[in-house]
């Protein structure tokens, strides 16, 4: 039997404990800086809204940006549109004939599908339960949904494939094992275009596949309110959400993605070899592991491996023609599976050709890493008012060749608790015409490859609390920066609070005092308009014209609130 120390990393007991059970009424910040259960363990009003999900595409009554909305067409036995499907019957023929538009399962266990077919827009087929209150896959048994590809039936062959497939709407259903591709037609190789992915449970692969929505080739896809959960423990890279080939406006929105044995989202393509993913948006998900996930598993031939998950998303190529929006999502638990692998749960990633990238108002915390910046190049990205706490590695982490990318009202804490981890650490090497300003670092700072940033990369009105007197920004004017040493202060911060497990368990989640408030010392100088802080060598409207909006009208803080 082979022997392997699997990375249990157990710190921080109360944020593990209640990110597996979640139960508690409202409790009292902790004095030890651990975490705070402001929801009710019934998913109350207080816990972020009510669960309720909508016709439109909205799971939770909020308005929904992003979503694609669409009517719930009822399930009227009158209407010669509507087919109402026993468990077992032949989905794929069944969703071949043109005659029926609205597609009815009874619960229980059906075979995967094959959909080819081109509904017009004004009149998108629609697969949905025959129960009207069974919506929601995950709040019921298995045998009280209608399940495809169900438990029991392990061939190769069950899966859910969309091949040049249009205008198709999938909403409260149970995918087991967890298998959905969208891709392109094989008679003409036309792409699937218009496919809706709402409310559906996705869970569990078989032990020899991998990926649970994969999408090779499609234009407009939506993956909404939606749980993705429990890929195979027994592999690794089995994702999720893959992205990969030529993937144009896709989105997802609104999900809970958890315990998946890779990345929760990959994108990954080649636009030298005809393939690239623009549009891409990933919008208020809840992207996470729980503390078991890397608990030693033993395999069929009795060795003894550790699960392995990645990072919460992954972005190892964009199009340079389209921007990419990562926002308002929360990400955590991310981290090492074995001993000793550097980096290997950083919670996002935005690797390898990736360009055009804007990232604002995320949550990461409780993981090994937080932004990582990669190589060949990554160019032309702006995170914006993203928050990182107590992080074990790196909070930002800027790689060879990664050049012209900003960062403004960032704030990078590693919480007093874990004072001793390098959670507001910069570390670069070889990186180009980069600025920070007006960013807060708490915790100690240094970088790993050099005492010095080059002359090229630009630092100002940044606020740094250090638990001791090092700087990485020696050869910057100290002018524009400020810092405290050895000293925080509880008043300076106030709690801040969000929804996690929105479909499973909703509940408010709050981190305590990690972010400044407009009365602290700490938005002294975090006030300056980044449109004036252009430094020599740095044209961010030349070299990024797809982000010149974004940067524009930039001119108050995020997380740093500047004092009035």
């Amino acid at each position: 039997m082979k022997e392997i120390q699997c990375h249990l990393w157990l710190r921080g007991t109360v944020l593990l404990a209640f990110l597996a059970n979640c139960s508690g009424n409202h409790q009292s910040s902790n004095p030890d800086g651990g975490v705070v259960d402001s929801g009710q363990a019934d998913g109350g009003a207080d816990a972020g809204g009510d669960d309720d999900t909508d016709s439109d595409g909205d799971s939770d009554g909020e308005e929904c940006t992003y979503c694609f909305e669409f009517e719930l067409e009822a399930c009227d036995e009158n209407n010669p549109a509507v087919k109402i499907v026993d468990a077992g019957e032949a989905l794929s023929d069944l969703i071949a004939d043109e005659q029926y538009r609205i597609y009815c399962l009874r619960p229980g266990a059906y075979r995967g599908m094959t959909i080819t077919r081109r509904a017009p827009a004004d009149a998108p087929v629609l697969i949905r339960p025959l129960e009207e209150d069974r919506l929601r896959p995950w709040d019921f048994a298995p045998e009280e949904v209608p399940s495809i590809g169900a438990a029991g039936d392990s061939s190769s062959s069950v899966r859910t494939s969309f091949e040049g497939a249009q205008n198709i709407i999938v909403t409260g259903i149970r995918f087991f094992p967890g298998r959905i591709r969208v891709t392109e037609s094989e008679v003409d190789n036309e792409p699937s275009r218009t496919i809706v992915l709402d409310s559906v449970l996705v869970e569990g692969t078989y032990e020899s596949s991998g990926t649970q929505i994969y999408v090779p080739r499609a234009e407009s896809i939506w993956i909404q309110n939606s749980v993705l959960r429990e890929t195979n423990r027994l592999q690794r890279d089995v994702h999720c959400i893959g992205l990969t080939g030529r993937v144009a406006d896709a989105t997802i929105t609104r999900n809970e993605i958890y315990n998946c044995a890779g990345d929760g989202v990959q994108l990954i393509s080649d636009e030298g070899g005809g393939s690239v993913i623009s549009g891409t948006k990933i919008v208020e998900n809840h992207i996470y592991q729980t503390p078991d996930f890397h608990f030693e598993v033993e395999t069929p031939d009795g060795t003894i491996i550790c699960s392995y998950g990645e990072n919460a998303i992954d972005i190892k190529a964009t199009s340079a023609d389209s921007t990419t929006i990562i926002s308002g999502n929360i990400m955590n638990g991310f981290r090492p599976a074995v001993e000793g692998e550097f980096l290997a749960a950083a919670v996002t990633i935005h690797y390898i050709g990736s360009q055009n990238i804007v990232m604002n108002d995320n949550v990461m915390f409780d993981s090994g890493g937080g932004i990582a910046l990669g190589a060949s190049p990554g160019n032309c990205m702006h995170f914006h008012n993203n928050l990182i706490h107590d992080i074990l590695s790196m909070g930002i982490w800027l790689h060879a060749d990664s050049e012209v990318n900003l960062f403004t009202h960032n704030t990078i804490s590693v919480g007093e608790l874990h004072s001793t981890y390098e959670g507001a650490t910069i570390s670069r090497r070889d990186t180009l015409d980069s600025m920070f300003a007006n960013n807060l670092f708490v915790g100690p700072l240094h970088s790993s490859f050099s005492p010095l940033l080059p002359d090229s990369f630009a630092v100002f009105y940044n606020t740094f609390i250090n638990y001791e007197p090092t700087h990485v920004f020696s050869n910057q004017s100290p002018s524009n920066n400020q810092e405290f040493s050895g000293v925080i202060r509880d008043e300076w911060f106030d709690d801040h609070c969000f929804k996690i497990q929105p479909l499973t368990a909703p509940k408010t989640f709050c981190l305590p005092a990690v972010v400044p408030n407009a009365t602290s010392v700490l938005g002294g100088t975090a006030n300056k308009d980044i449109l004036d802080l252009h430094p020599a060598g740095i044209d961010f409207f030349n070299k990024c014209p797809m982000l010149s909006a974004d940067y524009e009208g930039l001119t108050t803080p995020g997380f740093i609130e500047a004092v009035p």
